[in-house]
């Protein structure tokens, strides 16, 4: 059955399938399980990862584009999958992650293998189509004070997993909106959206979520706008987002919180008690505990997730909140230099188009600049759903055509 899908893949639609594997997993990523990453159980989340995998493979099968990458990722993900294996034993729980991890590039694959039936605005476009909902299930929790009690703060999640979870989705589709609203000269609908989803993102109260919209936005403004006027357009529009997240209640306590962080030797590693940022703090000193058992190749793709480690220094309580020193500790040394090679490479290419002017690389560039600044204090790649929409974005980036002289192109600045 896998092997006649695999061979048909080529010949779906691929902007339906795409569309609805992303909609439905923005849709029913509050549905999962709260210990679903530590699960050995098969869900729907697992299946659309699945089925991801099997039309790329079938995708790269057909049209060869881009093979020797995506084989050098997967012998990443295998080697320390197998890693993980060999640490916890063998087990649907033991792969999982690894599933997970190539079925983001899946989406990346199947959106770069496919530009004649995949545009990138239309790449856009399933973005923001995904996220709607829950933008403005966002709002609507905000409006009644319905959402999660984070740590005594009431934050709005969408219908998303976690508030931190929807910000990083929000902020990719409010970048990308904003990306729509330019090309498109001031389109009223992505406009709105723009607006829509900048709002979203605060109504969550996530800081690493808030500096992530930030981070893409000002990235954009450097790369996309030539004028000066227009980059001050730029910084008041991050200014007047900075001052409406400050002046509301929840956003000036929990700039208070943090700011009052410290490294206390009373609590305990792992404890989701006083500020999210100590705790942050407490949790990676035992991550770094945990690398030095394995330094040089790690413990095995997903051990952080699963609590995999070492009896005396298990990290099962929480996780990483931090992707740097999630891979340290799971593919140590040697897997964070290539993951690092990986990235300057990603980064070099995305360069080459922006110098020739093609818009959808300063987009792609804006979100993966942004997604780099939330992987500092947050668990960015566990955001399945916000890191599918980063990868079809990426993927769309990077087989896209250059504009033809007739249409509109951006001033750029290098």
């Amino acid at each position: 059955m896998c092997v006649l899908f695999v061979l048909i893949a080529p010949d779906l639609p691929v902007v339906p399938m795409l569309a609805v594997a992303l909609i439905v997993r923005a849709l029913t990523d509050s549905l999962a399980e709260s210990a679903s990453r530590s699960s050995g159980s098969l869900n729907l989340s697992a299946l659309i990862a699945v089925v991801l995998i099997l039309v790329a493979v079938g995708m790269l099968l057909r049209y060869r584009k881009g093979t020797l990458v995506v084989a050098a990722v997967t012998t990443w993900v295998g080697i320390w999958t197998i890693l993980t294996i060999h640490t916890t034993g063998f087990s649907i729980l033991a792969v999982r992650e690894g599933v997970r991890e190539l079925s983001i590039l899946a989406v990346g694959v199947i959106a770069f293998n496919a530009p004649r039936q995949l545009s990138f605005s239309t790449a856009v476009r399933i973005v923001q189509l995904a996220g709607i909902g829950g933008a403005i299930v966002a709002i609507f929790q905000l409006l009644t004070h319905s959402g999660t009690d984070v740590g005594g703060h009431m934050r709005s999640t969408g219908l998303f997993a976690h508030p931190n979870d929807a910000a990083v989705y929000f902020a990719i589709a409010a970048t990308a909106s904003l990306w729509q609203a330019v090309i498109s000269k001031g389109k009223r609908l992505d406009v709105y959206l723009t607006l829509l989803f900048c709002l979203a993102t605060l109504t969550t109260f996530s800081l690493t979520g808030f500096l992530t919209l930030l981070v893409m936005v000002a990235t954009y403004a450097i790369f996309q706008f030539h004028s000066a006027r227009l980059k001050y357009g730029a910084l008041s529009f991050i200014l007047g987002l900075s001052v409406l997240f400050i002046v509301t209640p929840v956003g000036s306590e929990r700039i208070s919180s943090e700011a009052s962080a410290e490294l206390g030797a009373g609590q305990v590693r792992g404890s989701t008690s006083g500020n999210s940022l100590s705790w942050r703090l407490h949790k990676w000193d035992s991550l770094i505990e945990e690398w030095k058992h394995e330094p040089i190749f790690g413990q095995g793709l997903g051990t952080t997730i699963i609590g995999a480690s070492s009896p005396t220094t298990s990290t099962e309580s929480n996780l990483p909140h931090s992707e740097y020193f999630r891979y340290l500790v799971e593919s140590g040394v040697a897997g964070v230099a290539l993951l690092l090679t990986g990235l300057w490479a990603l980064f070099r290419a995305l360069k080459r188009r922006r110098s020739r002017l093609q818009p959808s690389a300063v987009l792609a560039t804006s979100i993966l600049a942004g997604l780099l600044v939330n992987a500092l204090t947050a668990n960015t790649l566990l955001y399945t759903p916000a890191a599918y929409s980063a990868a079809l974005l990426i993927g769309a980036a990077l087989a896209d055509r250059l504009p033809s002289k007739t249409s509109w192109q951006p001033s750029f600045s290098h």
